[in-house]
């Protein structure tokens, strides 16, 4: 299994219960230089030998592996000397605190304790670098390392550190490989922490952080347990007695984290664990899982505000520079998206006054702009209503695959899921319309909707309908699972008996125990296994890979169809139930991005993020949805 200890600024330790590095991520502290991105790998393990006379033993035993809120640990033996490690990182700060409890001994003995260094991106591996990159000053129990890539800084709550310069040469990452990715580097050793011994139990603390110098008092194991004993109060004041759902919580909260946007921090969050930063439509998808859902309300105001000033020719960020540049907007759905996660905010927070005040013109902005023209030839065909995207070269979608030019999963022309949102987002604003021009163009907008995706003889939805050279529409008559959002919101421009059909479509074709499959079996381009290099994978991304945060829209959508009749909210809960279980598998307290098509529908970690949050978003909400 894995681990995830998350920091709430975009920073990470990760590692495996037998303390062997598989991934160039898996580190005691990945610290994010620009919150929560630029993310720097320190040191990536420390070595632990137990000196006594002349003997010298190296922990090589893992031992017991145990995950608690906030931390992990391990119980063990170096020698015949029992060693308990634990690792937490510092909520708020790039620092991890990892501490040994080593003893009672027979007799007096040294706990050396040797860090290795890569200092680097996280996304890089790097070969031996000369010595003098590393400036290292030694006082103490204090050691500063000083790198082009930063400054590390090493603190003991006991015993003192020695000059120790090494390499520790050719670490291999077998997850890199399998990922067709460099897999192998140097990690550098510049000094050895020598901790005395004696008869009694023995606690040392070895404080790691980067940049700012650290304070003890603040790196404590404990730090990121008090954060997550907090927001499960808060959670409990919202949904009295569902203890139950506290692992959902914790792990919602490993998405949540703190953005400086034009000198004002935010609520953002991150799509996934490891290598996914924070962007535009996660957010908004997610958000209500994460954040309204677990009462975190003045979190999800800052984040919407924010997103709403920056809203551009109709559209939000998909995400924001890393490096101080402009936004970038190069989606379809994420606006819309956005106006669902306001309203959404409005009716859980009961805050109109902010709604109307800094989120509704911002709705109004987009709706405008989507129905004269923005980006992307994003806008509303004036023939029919509906919104017609992109062109043969795009991917605006969530289905966004592409790679070396070639776009896996074509949905430019008019998007089955597009149109559902656009649909709801119409009928959102129409309660806050005055002059009721918005429910005159839903009404359209319902009607071209059926005539253009629903098909006579069939259940399932068009996926998508594109333009030709010839001024006509291809129809992509493919059984996806993007028709559930015509079903699962709550406006619906479908007649019960054709939500019904969709429920069922997707029942029989693309439900599996880990979510939905992207594509039907029956499709001549369906994609059993999602393996092998970037192309191949990128291929079967999004033609069959399983989802599991697609298992939220079907469950709602049977929900919705069924009218929330108890047999509705009992196969709402079932359907997740399964996927809750994948708490204690793979990456351990966490939910994965994606899985095989095919049973035994293996989470592909190697491949995809082993922490998604949308997936651990959907999954809690439907939790609560489907209970209340």
């Amino acid at each position: 299994m894995e681990f995830l200890l998350t920091n709430g600024i975009g920073g990470f330790a990760m590692g495996c219960s037998d303390r062997v590095n598989r991934r160039k991520y898996h580190t005691l502290l990945n610290a994010a230089r620009r919150p929560p991105v630029d993310r720097i790998a320190t040191v990536n393990e420390i070595d632990v030998i137990l000196a006594s006379g002349d003997k010298a033993h190296t922990l090589e035993e893992p031992g017991d592996f145990a995950r608690h809120p906030g931390s992990v640990e391990w119980s063990t033996t170096i020698g015949s000397v029992p060693l308990t490690i634990e690792v937490a990182v510092a909520h708020g700060l790039n620092a991890s605190a990892i501490r040994y409890t080593c003893g009672p001994g027979e007799e007096e003995a040294e706990l050396r304790l040797l860090p290795r260094l890569s200092m680097r991106d996280f996304h890089e591996v790097c070969g031996e670098r000369p010595v003098s990159d590393y400036t290292v000053n030694i006082d103490g129990r204090k050691c500063t390392i000083a790198h082009p890539e930063g400054v590390l800084h090493l603190r003991l709550s006991r015993g003192h550190w020695e000059s120790h310069e090494a390499w520790k040469r050719g670490c291999t990452y077998p997850r890199e490989t399998e990922r067709h990715y460099p897999d192998t580097e140097d990690l550098f050793t510049p000094c050895i922490a020598v901790v005395p011994l004696t008869n009694q139990p023995t606690e040392v603390i070895v404080a790691i952080a980067f940049d700012d110098e650290p304070d003890l008092n603040l790196i404590d194991v404990n730090l990121r347990a008090d954060h997550l004993e907090k927001i499960g109060r808060m959670f409990l004041r919202e949904h009295p007695g569902r203890e139950d759902l506290m692992p959902l919580v914790h792990a919602a909260d490993d998405f949540l984290v703190t953005r400086n946007v034009g000198g004002t921090p935010l609520t953002s969050i991150i799509a996934g664990y490891p290598w996914f930063a924070d962007w535009g439509r996660d957010t908004m998808i997610a958000m209500p899982g994460l954040l309204l859902v677990t009462g975190r309300f003045e979190e999800a105001y800052g984040a919407l505000a924010a997103f709403g000033r920056h809203v551009s020719q109709g559209m939000i960020p998909n995400r924001f520079d890393d490096y101080d540049g402009p936004p970038h907007y190069n989606t379809v759905d994420a606006s819309l998206w956005f106006i669902h996660a306001c309203v959404a905010y409005c009716r859980a927070s009961k805050d109109q006054a902010r709604f109307r005040r800094d989120l509704l013109p911002a709705c109004r902005e987009i709706i405008a702009n989507y129905m004269t023209g923005t980006r992307f030839g994003i806008r509303m065909d004036s023939t029919d209503h509906l919104i017609i995207a992109g062109d043969e070269t795009t991917q605006l979608t969530w289905m966004d695959a592409k790679r070396d030019g070639v776009v896996f999963t074509p949905r430019h022309g008019k998007a089955v899921e597009i149109n559902a949102l656009w649909y709801h987002a119409i009928r959102l604003l129409e309660e806050f319309d005055e002059d009721q021009t918005m429910a005159s163009l839903a009404d359209c907008v319902g009607e071209a909707f059926r005539e253009t995706f629903v098909r006579d003889g069939q259940d399932h939805l068009v996926d998508c309908v594109r333009p030709t050279d010839r001024q006509e529409w291809r129809i992509m008559n493919e059984i996806r699972p993007n028709q559930l959002f015509a079903v699962c919101l709550e406006h619906s421009p479908l007649t019960t008996d054709q939500q019904r059909g969709v429920v069922r479509s997707a029942r029989e074709h693309l439900l599996t125990d880990r979510g939905m499959r992207t594509l039907a079996p029956c499709d001549e381009n369906y994609e059993r296994r999602f393996k092998g290099d970037m192309m191949a994978r990128d291929r079967a991304y999004h033609n069959g890979t399983v989802w599991p945060w697609l298992i939220g829209p079907y469950a709602e959508a049977v929900l919705r169809s069924g009218s929330f009749s108890a047999e509705s909210r009992r196969e709402a809960l079932e359907v997740i139930a399964p996927i809750i279980a994948t708490l204690e598998e793979g990456c351990v307290g966490q939910i994965a991005e994606i899985f095989d098509a095919e049973p035994t529908h293996g989470a592909r970690l190697e491949e995809g993020c082993v922490a998604q949050a949308w997936s651990v978003a959907e999954v809690l909400r439907i939790a609560i949805l489907a209970s209340e």
